[in-house]
């Protein structure tokens, strides 16, 4: 099974799960044959945080939002948004809902907690999928690369290309190609040229 397979089992399974929580039907007239004609409709919009129903949550989460709203099927919420239909009964409690839920066999699994990780350079707290805090992740990326010298650098691209001296540098191609259109501008400068005009020129040559 792929990923998005499993994305999409676990959204249906998820929307089973809430379905039962807030009572399996509409909360007015009672509808409950089609699920796509089912709405979790927020009592108080003021209080909304997300739709329910948008991007992937977690079951606690989604839980939190769900207490805020009452299950209505379209016809029920399109009579009370033009306020047709008053709601009176707000369906289960949220220890009656999730009481549904454990009944119908969808408790969701909470796993034992683990052991906090560290980062191995400096011992700070960290997430289980990272390698290492974000500091001392930054502070390895920026070493420093010992440039060979503007002429030096030309000739090893004219001889080969760009990218295979940024290969041998352990840089991006952008990075040889600035290195060089920099140093352009900075010698015809020492000339005696108008600096503006000297890099567009110094940055042309390289090209």
């Amino acid at each position: 099974m792929t990923i998005s397979q499993r994305v999409v089992q676990w959204q249906q399974k998820t929307k089973k799960r809430a379905l039962i929580y807030k009572g399996g039907g509409c909360v007015v007239c009672g509808y409950s044959t089609s699920t796509r004609s089912l709405i979790f409709h927020h009592l108080d919009p003021r209080l909304k945080d997300f739709g329910v129903g948008s991007g992937v949550r977690s079951w606690e989460r989604l839980v939190v939002e769900l207490d805020k709203c009452v299950l209505l099927c379209a016809n029920c919420h399109g009579e009370v948004h033009d306020e047709i239909t008053t709601i009176i009964c707000k369906g289960p409690t949220p220890k009656e809902g999730l009481e549904l839920v454990r009944m119908a066999g969808l408790e969701t699994y909470h796993p034992q907690p683990r052991h906090q990780r560290h980062c191995p350079t400096c011992g700070t707290d960290i997430g289980w999928a990272a390698s290492g805090c974000h500091s001392c992740i930054s502070s390895k990326q920026k070493t420093k690369i010992n440039w060979p010298s503007s002429d030096v650098l030309a000739a090893m691209v004219k001889a080969s290309s760009a990218r295979n001296v940024a290969k041998q540098l352990g840089v991006s191609d952008r990075s040889v190609a600035k290195r060089l259109r920099n140093h352009s501008a900075l010698e015809v400068d020492s000339e005696g040229d108008d600096p503006s005009t000297s890099r567009l020129r110094g940055a042309c040559s390289t090209n």
